[in-house]
């Protein structure tokens, strides 16, 4: 690299040679000038790197202005919010395979929330429900058997609204979202298809019973023979039954059997707002917290269910779940809860005491 000064006194100029040899331990700088000479001081303060690759950028003249900031960038976005819960028509047929256990079934749902009136048909048997008369007929080739039926008849997809979503998954290369609410110790799921969400595609209750919605048809009205009761039933509209009223704060003593056999004791405590379970501790006056669940969880849906049974001082209520083989039943004994059986658990009421209001048991 050869640098000319030129200028100064006389218009003299000098040369600055550098000189970059890769094998060379030392840089060599060599400088001529016109006579008369000229004196100069330099100093090396560091050794030249010379290499094959490309040369040492020059010296900055000097901190360059701030660019332009420009636009901000556009915030990431972020996950997208949950869907809204879906609005499913409560008049409607449906042809539907309902699995339990290794088993299905082949049924036909028709469902008229206006009229109060439902009935589900598979094969010889039919369950007919006329909430406008308070009776539930189940037909056979046998006979027919009559229940009365208290309360307004129950909305088939009134769950949704305490339902949480919980994602989605695929059924049968439709792409399908998920809504989950728990019912005592089960858990159920409806999917509805995700680019139409007022249509179900399966409905699943617990582990061991699925129903499957081959079609569904929505409809403003249906034809009202297909709720005719039949000759071989009575048609009398017996007198109206109150439901049962339980506290909404108490504390009870539960015995828990499962399926698998496994026991266990455990002490529901209600406050008026949440449920508590508790599990006491062993020697201690005190019980620490397992779960929490909303009020009314565990004996809460006793206001939609339907008497089946009635003795001396002795009334069992049942709920469907969508499922013939499965619902919820409890036992009342003087209107103090006994007995709750679950498709996968029987729960032993051993005490149960209303509590005052702002009253609770003492945690651990």
């Amino acid at each position: 690299i050869t640098i000319v000064f030129a200028g100064g006194d006389g218009g003299r100029q000098v040369t600055a040679t550098f000189t970059c040899d890769p094998s060379a331990t030392t840089p060599t700088f060599g400088v001529s000038a016109e006579n008369p000479p000229l004196n100069f001081n330099y100093q090396f303060t560091t050794n030249l790197a010379c290499n094959s690759g490309p040369s040492p950028s020059p010296p900055s003249p000097g901190p360059s202005p701030s660019p332009s900031p420009g636009p901000a960038p556009s915030p990431s976005p972020g996950p997208a919010p949950a869907p809204s819960i879906p609005v499913i028509s409560e008049t409607f047929s449906a042809q539907v395979t309902e699995f339990v256990g290794g088993n299905f079934t082949h049924m036909t749902i028709l469902h008229d929330f206006v009229n109060k009136k439902a009935v589900s048909i598979s094969g010889a048997s039919e369950e007919l429900s006329r909430y406008d008369l308070g009776m539930s007929y189940t037909i056979t080739s046998t006979g027919c058997t009559e229940t009365p039926l208290t309360g307004g008849m129950p909305p088939a997809w009134g769950f949704l609204s305490a339902c949480k979503y919980a994602g989605q998954t695929v059924h049968n290369s439709t792409k399908v979202d998920l809504w989950t609410e728990t019912v005592g110790t089960l858990t159920i799921t409806l999917g509805v298809r995700s680019d139409n969400t007022s249509v179900p595609v399966f409905l699943k209750i617990g582990t061991d019973s699925t129903m499957v919605f081959n079609s569904f048809e929505q409809a403003s009205c249906l034809d009202s023979t297909h709720f005719e009761v039949p000759s071989s039933c009575s048609q009398t509209q017996p007198p109206p039954v109150s439901h049962p009223v339980l506290p909404r704060t108490f504390v009870a003593h539960i015995n828990t059997t499962l399926a698998s056999g496994h026991s266990e004791s455990k002490m529901l405590w209600s406050n008026g707002v949440e449920e508590l379970t508790l599990r006491e501790t062993r020697g201690r006056s005190c019980a620490d917290i397992v779960s929490t669940a909303p009020v009314g969880t565990f004996f809460g849906w006793i206001s939609q269910a339907k008497l089946t049974k009635k003795s001396e001082g002795t009334e069992t209520w049942s709920l469907s779940l969508g499922a013939k083989q499965q619902s919820l039943e409890l036992t009342l004994v003087h209107g103090v809860p006994r007995t709750l059986v679950e498709p996968r658990a029987t729960h032993q009421v051993v005490s149960f005491q209303a509590l005052a209001k702002g009253q609770k048991p003492v945690m651990c």
